[in-house]
């Protein structure tokens, strides 16, 4: 089953709520949207929160998905994601952060929004 996903554009950032059974596969065309999204509008910062998301990936798969990300999201400043309080295990932020992608994990929304919202782009 596909992730439900839908898109709340704010003057400063977009957010992605997202709620599903999680899958590698899922989680790969979450980043394919996304990444279609920053290009067709320039974002450039990205909120998605994940806290109505199902089970958990492996850590080679949390892995892989911030390689991807940091990839196909090389247009962004910031990308916050917010999961369920206890579930922060920083595979993906790491694996992003390594390739070039200015990403953190949190497991509450103001602090995601503190985050993402500080600086500008350079």
């Amino acid at each position: 089953m596909p992730f439900e996903v839908t898109v709340d554009r704010h003057p400063d950032y977009v957010r992605y709520n997202v709620a599903g059974p999680t899958s590698l596969r899922e989680f790969a065309e979450l980043t394919l949207l996304v990444a279609g999204d920053v290009d067709r509008y320039e974002d450039d910062r990205v909120l998605i929160d994940l806290r109505r998301v199902e089970g958990r990936l492996t850590r080679q798969e949390q892995t892989l998905i911030g390689e991807l990300g940091a990839g196909k999201l090389q247009l962004l400043f910031k990308l916050a994601s917010i999961v369920p309080p206890g579930e922060i295990t920083r595979n993906t932020e790491q694996a992003a952060v390594a390739v070039g992608l200015q990403m953190r994990v949190f497991d509450a929304e103001p602090e995601a929004l503190a985050w993402l919202l500080d600086g500008q782009p350079g």
